[in-house]
């Protein structure tokens, strides 16, 4: 194999990786509303320092999925359900026309990797990505 035909790897900063776990679990109800998280203890869970979970808990605090409790962690934004209603609808209008669109260029040769993609996906949803981690106490704070 020539150095040409490897592909350029994504590059990812450990900050990007975190940030794009925890709002998986927020986003997938495994973080829940109420419950204040603590940067070194959602580190320990995620096999890293506090520090890349603060840098992320920034990011997720400008995306109103979180909110800062001082000295403390964060805690998850509880969102309505009329929101999230909406945010259904929404994707329901712009997700299918384009998986439409988009499903007949993939080539026939990387169907059978991406439904094992897929699967593994169903997999990971059904075992909850924290289901094997002690889950933090509410807080009443």
């Amino acid at each position: 194999m020539s150095i040409d035909q490897f592909t350029q790897m994504e590059k990812v900063s450990l900050r990007d990786k975190v940030s794009r776990a925890l709002h998986a679990a927020i986003i997938a109800g495994e973080m829940e509303p109420g419950v204040v998280y603590s940067a070194p203890t959602l580190g320990a869970r995620l096999g890293v320092s506090a520090t890349p979970v603060l840098e992320a808990m920034l990011d997720l605090a400008r995306e109103n999925l979180i909110s800062i409790v001082p000295n403390k962690g964060f805690r998850v934004t509880e969102v309505a359900e009329k929101d999230l209603d909406d945010i259904t609808q929404i994707r329901l209008l712009l997700e299918p026309p384009i998986v439409r669109d988009v499903t007949p260029l993939i080539p026939a040769e990387d169907l059978p990797q991406l439904r094992e993609l897929a699967a593994k996906i169903v997999e990971g949803a059904e075992k909850g990505i924290w289901s094997n981690t002690p889950q933090p106490t509410r807080s009443s704070t």
